[in-house]
This record gives structure tokens, C-alpha cells and sequence, in this order.
């Protein structure tokens, strides 16, 4: 396997930090329903073609077997096709190249695999995972177990942060038939089968290695290949006419144009003249929708299934080991006013460390903001005018990051805290993240990937661990111990109960602040994309699964 700075790659790849994957429990047998679900929203079908919607999209003739010719829509995120953060994943992209080897049902919350046909545990700590037969990769190779190991490996040592709470026994993990693979785990973690993983096929990726510009238009088994890639301009994708899975749920958009926008504003704009079919909207954007309305679009708004938390990094400042400095943040902060002034018409109030619709809620109650008591508390923690105390931090030099950054440093300057930051570009800031005493005294943290089936351990990421992130880390035993434990529970009860435990932890001793849910906003033309099309796809503002909104299933 070539993993040439393999290193460096991973420290990239913690792009994904706060950024974990959607979360599900899995315990027992995995087999389950193999169509993504779609909403009672009426959707139009290959008998009754929906009406064009500008020059972003151009209907398929009569009679075709497919709906669209060409649907283009715009992006932020361009990046890599392939789970390496350079600087970022092209997620949606990613869907239609690979197949992912399990998703979740963004409707019933459940998981299901297209190319598995069986999976479930040997023993307490051995997966196994029964491939179908005639699943094929667009350079005809069939793919088999052992591309199917190959691809969890690489996943977890040379592409991605994803597996960066899960360890492989890989004594004991391997190939048991053609079609047949066992993944033995001495670390597993109950998001598991909700990580992106895309199947890769071995002797390409092999042969051309990871750093490869071959991988702009790489070898995959999903419905889509690339036919044209101009960097930082759009991707073209082109239904495959050889898909392994055709028959059983054929592709009815043969072209999807990926346009990138450095600018969001300009994005919007676009939207906004029928030049793109669909995209995501910034709270300034959005507010402006609700303000004056869309001619022609529509805005579909989510709940992502995490939250925003205010992070104490422990390990980078001592102070945070006072619960008094802790507490003065915690009412010394109008969160409310915290949460409006950085995310806008978006911001929803967070009473816990998940969303109140997960089965994992626990109602902690909010903070009351009292300016003077949170002096009182500096003070008898030893800070005052002739000894102020000093945080600085680095963040990513985002909207949101830089929103969060400055309205931080005016009420640390209420206070009497003297607040510093800096923002870096996004590799920049990563290594800062992952290198102990780089300056990220305090963070934002967030799952932008969205966390559908809202597991407190994807709302906050590497908090038990400070082998990924320093400043998300939580520097408390107990809390660390409940954490990790909630994490490996297969037994959905025993997880619900762990959870509630390690979120009454964080709120009894104010050793994270949860502030707002995330939410997200796309806009889309629905005389294009019906709204349950919308929804059977997009999970969050930067992740869409372009794959469940292409076959025939979504669309019936």
C-alpha cells in the first residue's frame, strides 16, 4: 500500500474533527430494508417528468429511461474525491462515485447496505459482513471481501479521521470467503456503521496510490463516473451504463455538474437566477428568503442532530481546571444573545447536549447571564483588573469561526478577560488543533456533517480522547469514562441511560456549553427537485447524498 505522508495526511484529515459522521446505534443482526426512504410529499416519476427549471436543468426526451439529462447544482465544498481532507472531502461527490457500505435511512433512522446482503456479530467483538455477488467497479473488476477490508483499512490508516475512535484486531480481521469478510474489533465505537466508508477497489487505488491526481476521477462501484474535472471550477458526473445495481434501482439523473462557488454570496445569486438547481444558504441568505420570499426556489430548513458547544481547552490553558473560571463563562456569557449574533435568523437554543427530538435527550435547563456573579467568580478564582486573565485560541478563518471569535472577544472584554484569537486557513488551523500547545485554548465545536439519528457521541467528537483534538478534549475522569462507555454500548437502553449519565456530568461540573442546534438551510427549485427528493438527500449544509436522490426508488 503506498500511504506517502501518511502523517500529514491524517493531521488533514481532522478537517473532520467536530465533522464525525452520522451516528446510529448498531447492535445484532444489520439486515434491513435496501431503498432510502422518501417522505408522503408527492414526487414526480418516470411517468410524469417534472417541469423544467431554468438552464440548470435539462429534462431527459420522451421516452428516455431517465428523467433529467443534466441537473447542476452549486458547492462550497469542492475537494478531494476520496475520504482525504485536502482541504476537504467532496462528500457529495463522493456518493456518486463509490457506494458508501452503509447508510442510514434519513426517514426510519435505520441502517442499510446496498452492496451487503447480510451482516451481523460472530462474537461481542467480531463483525461480520456477507458481500453480494456481481457488484462491479467501473474499471469491470468485480469487487470481493478482500476490496471491502482493503477499503476499512485504508479509512482507518491512510485517508480519513472517520475510524479515529475505532481499532481494528487486525491479527483477527480479514477474509473468510470471496464474498466474506470479518472486521475483529478491540475498540469499537456505537457510530460505527454510520462512518462513511467508501468501497474502494484494491489493485487501483494500489496502483496509483493516494496521492494521485488519478484520483479526480477515480474507480468506483456506485452509478457515477467523472467525465470532466477542472479544479476549483465544477466536477461533471455521467450516469454509468454498466452499474452493477441498474436493474434493481436504476439511475434516473444522467448528469449531475457540481459548480463551485468560492463565494457564498455569489452562490446565492445563482440560486436566486435559476443558474444552479440547488445549494446551501448562509444565515444571511436565508434570512433574506424569509424576508422577501424565492421566485422559483425554495428553501427546505433541517435540523441537523447535534448542537454548537462552547469547548474549555483543558489541556492547552490550566485555568479551565477552576471550575469558578468555568462557571464565569457559563453566566458571564449571554448565550442566547451569543447564539443570535453568530448563526442569526438560524439559531435555535440548545437545552442539552442533543437536539430534544433524540431518544438520548436529557433536559439540563440553560444559563442565566449574570455579568456580576461571573467577576465574583474570576475574582475568587484570582483574576482581576491587575491580574486579568489571558486566553488565545485559533480558529478556522470561516464566517463562522470569525463571527464566533469576535463576539467572544467583546463580552471576555465585559469580563475583564483579556481575549485574543487568530484565524488560519483550514490546513493551517488543523495542525494547530492536533498539536499540543498550539494556542487553541477554547474552540466552537460542531458535527457539520450532521448527525441524522442524534447520538450525543457524534454532537461532541473526540471529547474522551486528546489524540485527535486538543481543545475538544475533556480533561474529567468520570466523564471520560462514561463517554467511552456510552460509545461502545451495543445495547440501545444501556446506551440511552450511559448518555444521559455523561451529559448530566458535563452540565453538573460546566465542563462544556451546549448554546445552539445545528441547523441547516438549502435552497432548491422544486419544479426540479420535489421536496422529498430534498430530504432523501441532504443531510446537513455540506453533506448531500447525491446517490439516494438519483435512483428510480427516491422518485416513486
Amino acid at each position: 500500500m503506498k500511504t506517502g505522508k501518511k502523517s500529514l495526511l491524517k493531521v488533514l484529515s481532522l478537517i473532520l474533527c467536530f465533522v464525525m459522521v452520522l451516528s446510529l446505534c448498531a447492535c445484532g443482526s444489520g439486515k434491513s430494508a435496501e431503498k432510502p426512504a422518501t417522505s408522503d410529499t408527492p414526487a414526480a416519476s418516470n411517468d410524469a417528468k417534472p417541469g423544467s427549471a431554468s438552464k440548470c436543468v435539462t429534462l431527459a426526451p420522451e421516452g428516455s429511461e431517465y428523467i433529467y439529462d443534466s441537473i447542476t447544482m452549486g458547492t462550497g465544498v469542492f475537494g478531494a474525491l476520496q475520504t482525504v481532507a485536502a482541504p476537504v472531502v467532496n462528500q457529495a461527490g463522493c456518493t456518486l462515485v463509490y457506494d458508501n457500505i452503509f447508510k442510514v435511512n434519513t426517514a426510519t433512522k435505520e441502517i442499510y447496505s446496498v452492496i451487503l446482503e447480510d451482516w451481523y456479530w460472530e462474537d461481542d467483538n467480531t463483525l461480520i459482513m456477507k458481500m453480494k455477488d456481481g457488484i462491479y467497479f467501473s474499471n469491470g473488476e468485480k469487487a470481493t471481501a478482500e476490496d471491502l477490508i482493503y477499503s476499512y483499512i485504508c479509512h482507518k490508516e491512510v485517508t480519513s479521521a472517520a475510524l479515529a475512535e475505532v481499532q481494528f484486531d487486525m491479527e483477527k480481521t480479514g477474509v473468510r470467503d470471496e464474498f466474506t469478510a470479518a472486521l475483529c474489533f478491540t475498540q469499537y465505537n456505537t457510530a460505527f456503521f454510520t462512518y462513511n466508508v467508501y468501497l474502494y477497489c484494491k489493485s487501483w487505488a494500489q496502483s496509483v496510490g493516494f496521492e494521485s491526481t488519478e484520483w479526480q476521477n477515480p474507480v468506483g462501484s456506485g452509478p457515477y463516473k467523472v467525465v470532466e474535472y477542472v479544479n476549483d471550477d465544477h466536477i461533471t458526473f455521467e450516469a454509468r451504463e454498466d452499474y452493477w445495481n441498474k436493474e434493481n434501482d436504476p439511475v434516473v439523473i444522467k448528469q449531475w455538474v457540481m459548480k463551485y462557488y468560492s463565494d457564498a454570496s455569489t452562490m446565492a445569486m445563482d440560486m436566486e437566477v435559476g443558474s444552479i438547481a440547488m445549494c446551501a444558504f448562509t444565515s444571511t441568505d436565508y434570512e433574506r428568503f424569509l424576508n422577501e420570499g424565492g421566485e422559483g426556489y425554495d428553501v427546505y430548513a433541517g435540523d441537523a442532530g447535534c448542537v454548537y458547544t462552547f469547548a474549555f481547552g483543558f489541556l492547552e490553558n490550566e485555568c479551565w481546571y477552576d471550575k469558578r473560571v468555568r462557571q464565569a463563562f457559563e453566566c458571564g456569557i449571554p448565550w442566547d444573545e451569543f447564539g443570535e449574533v453568530t448563526l442569526g435568523v438560524i439559531y435555535e437554543k440548545a437545552t442539552g447536549f442533543v437536539p430534544s427530538t433524540s431518544p438520548e435527550y436529557q433536559e439540563l435547563g440553560g444559563y442565566t447571564y449574570d455579568l456580576e456573579k461571573a467577576k465574583s467568580l474570576l475574582k475568587e478564582a484570582g483574576y482581576d483588573e491587575s491580574n486579568p486573565l489571558k486566553l488565545h485560541t485559533v480558529m478556522m478563518d470561516t464566517p463562522f469561526y470569525s463571527k464566533s471569535c469576535e463576539a467572544l472577544e467583546y463580552y471576555c472584554s465585559q469580563m475583564g478577560v483579556e481575549f485574543t484569537f487568530e484565524l488560519k486557513d483550514i490546513p493551517a488551523a488543523v495542525v494547530d488543533w492536533n498539536t499540543p500547545g498550539g494556542g487553541c485554548e477554547l474552540g466552537f465545536s460542531y458535527n457539520n456533517l450532521g448527525s441524522p439519528t442524534q447520538l450525543f457521541v457524534r454532537s461532541l467528537s473526540y471529547v474522551a480522547t486528546s489524540d485527535v483534538c486538543q481543545w475538544t478534549f475533556v480533561d474529567d475522569e468520570i466523564f471520560d469514562n462514561l463517554y467511552i462507555e456510552c460509545s461502545k454500548e451495543t445495547d440501545e437502553a444501556k446506551r440511552i441511560e450511559l448518555s444521559k449519565q455523561a451529559q448530566q456530568r458535563l452540565y453538573d461540573e460546566c465542563l462544556c456549553i451546549p448554546y445552539a442546534i445545528c441547523k441547516y438551510e438549502v435552497a432548491y427549485r422544486p419544479d426540479a427537485l420535489p421536496s422529498n427528493i430534498i430530504q432523501a438527500g441532504v443531510l446537513s449544509n455540506e453533506y448531500y447524498n447525491l446517490e439516494n436522490m438519483s435512483v428510480a426508488s427516491a422518485w416513486k
